[in-house]
């Protein structure tokens, strides 16, 4: 039994290497080897209805996905930048809702004091450290602006959950039940 389970994962792990490189040939029109930008711009407009991303979407995916730093996605980033690309996607009408209510100077972004309000009502109203606030911006700013972009916005939920879980503080009922968490 655990022998042809081992067998059959690795039948779909390499199925999907072999699809994952296939869609690195097709949008790696010059053949290095990786997606630089507007070739990411290309593949992220396919897997979205033939709709462009923004200029910062792609500086995002590029920035969550390029672990090898190369300044493209290669061969082995090209599964993490289609999955974070989905996610963001599939999640961006509740993104949307929630940069509405923080977003009060309608920049298009949160900046850290609408990132503050956030996290308190996060962690059920309780207070939040200063320190927290600037740990939850130092982690989650990919873009390094100095604030909080829609595409960033799963990621400053998901590490102020972490942190909170570390930390021990406010897990009470409330904090992970509020629609923000379905970002996640």
């Amino acid at each position: 039994e655990a022998a042809s389970q081992r067998v059959e994962a690795s039948k779909k792990a390499q199925k999907k290497k072999k699809t994952l490189a296939a869609v690195l040939k097709k949008y790696d029109t010059n053949n290095t080897g990786q997606l630089e930008v507007d070739q990411l711009k290309a593949m992220l407009t396919d897997f979205n209805n033939g709709q462009e991303p923004t200029e910062e979407e792609c500086q995002f995916i590029l920035r969550i996905a390029d672990t090898s730093q190369e300044g493209g996605i290669n061969g082995e980033e090209i599964g993490d930048a289609i999955s974070a690309w989905l996610v963001y996607k599939d999640e961006r009408d509740v993104i949307q809702k929630v940069m509405e209510k923080y977003d009060t100077n309608k920049t298009g972004q949160l900046e850290r004091e609408q990132l503050a309000a956030l996290l308190l009502e996060l962690n059920n109203n309780m207070d939040v450290g200063e320190d927290d606030v600037d740990w939850v911006l130092a982690n989650a700013d990919v873009l390094g602006n100095g604030a909080i972009t829609p595409m960033e916005l799963s990621k400053a939920i998901a590490v102020w959950f972490a942190h909170v879980d570390a930390h021990g503080q406010s897990t009470q009922e409330g904090l992970r039940s509020s629609k923000a968490c379905s970002i996640l």
